[in-house]
């Protein structure tokens, strides 16, 4: 509590106790010690993270147990990991026990990122399992997890997060960083599959609508060819988690070979609209510039505009060589309104929109 005197308030530690406030304190400290290793060893991660919680907040004992806190961060992670793998063990790696346990970790990470070099350097709990390659391992796991389940908007969410913490310089050089660029694939990719899922693959005899956006009604249709062949594939990246990721998506990427793209079906233009949103996002960061990319986008003339498949050795052929977020943008448009647009048209359609 705080007790008045000639300099004004101090801070004064009321024990009530025979023993002296430094034996009291070492007394705290040994038993808080103790607490925490037995709460390791049983994995009581509801307990951990209430200690943890509770110390970092804690203003009364800070001076003498603050430094407690990338420890008790450090067991409450390593309880995590070991209840992530026996869960794996018991349920697999797909259950949603796995992956409520891989949220939390990803969370404590995107709260504590300054702490992460701290926990994997303390001698109490220094293990394989908290090597840094090793925590690492699993925020990975978890990205990889929303990404085979095409969780755009945790992807997009947490894409953000990051975005604003590389902001700080401290930050930038630090494994946020590679959790970022890891990020920015799955989502570049997640946007491609759900695109790819709504693309219509019929024959439709409509024809392309006139423009509501005050253009003129654009004379070319838009058609693309999603390569299959390793064009996906990143350098930084997990080869078993990729050579998954073709074994799930091939079998859909594979069939918009030279598609022409139309306005997607009545019940798919809300996602429709929402994957224009995300692009248009994606488009906004400026990191997503430099990733592989497995799109190929071309126009032709309007008279294909009822044909679904572009036959080989069709004239006129005129291939758009632009960034994979434009690509992404102008694919997504063309899905909610039916008809191709410049670049510069979508621009101003989404920043009208976003308003």
């Amino acid at each position: 509590r705080k007790t008045s005197g000639l300099s004004g308030n101090r801070k004064a530690l009321e024990v009530n106790l025979p023993e002296s406030s430094r034996k009291f304190i070492t007394c705290i400290r040994k038993y808080m010690l103790f607490y925490l290793k037995l709460l390791d060893e049983t994995g009581d991660i509801s307990t951990l993270d209430r200690a943890f919680i509770s110390l970092r907040a804690d203003k009364r004992f800070s001076l003498c147990l603050e430094d407690l806190v990338p420890l008790t961060l450090g067991r409450y992670i390593k309880a995590l990991i070991s209840s992530i793998c026996q869960t794996e063990i018991n349920c697999g790696a797909e259950s949603s026990s796995s992956e409520h346990l891989l949220e939390k970790m990803f969370s404590l990470f995107m709260e504590q990122v300054n702490l992460w070099a701290d926990i994997c350097s303390l001698s109490e709990i220094k293990c394989p399992e908290l090597s840094e390659s090793s925590l690492y391992g699993h925020l990975c796991q978890y990205i990889q997890m929303l990404e085979r389940h095409t969780r755009l908007e945790t992807l997009e969410g947490i894409n953000e997060k990051i975005r604003k913490r590389l902001k700080n310089p401290k930050l930038s050089n630090s494994n946020c960083a590679k959790v970022y660029r890891q990020v920015s694939v799955a989502w570049c990719r997640s946007l491609v599959i759900s695109m790819a899922l709504i693309t219509p693959l019929h024959s439709s005899e409509q024809q392309i609508p006139s423009s509501s956006d005050g253009g003129s009604e654009n004379t070319q249709v838009l058609c693309i060819d999603l390569q299959t062949d390793g064009s996906w594939k990143s350098s930084f990246e997990d080869p078993n988690h990729l050579r998954d990721f073709e074994r799930q998506w091939n079998p859909l990427l594979s069939k918009i070979k030279n598609v022409v793209v139309k306005r997607a079906s009545e019940e798919d233009l809300e996602t429709a609209n929402t994957l224009l949103r995300s692009s248009y996002n994606f488009y906004r960061d400026t990191s997503c510039a430099m990733l592989p990319s497995g799109v190929s986008l071309y126009t032709l003339p309007s008279k294909f505009a009822t044909e679904t498949y572009v036959q080989p050795g069709v004239e006129g052929i005129d291939i758009l060589d632009m960034s994979t977020s434009r690509k992404l943008l102008l694919w997504a448009y063309t899905l909610l309104h039916g008809r191709n647009a410049n670049v510069s048209i979508v621009l101003k359609y989404c920043e009208e929109n976003a308003k």
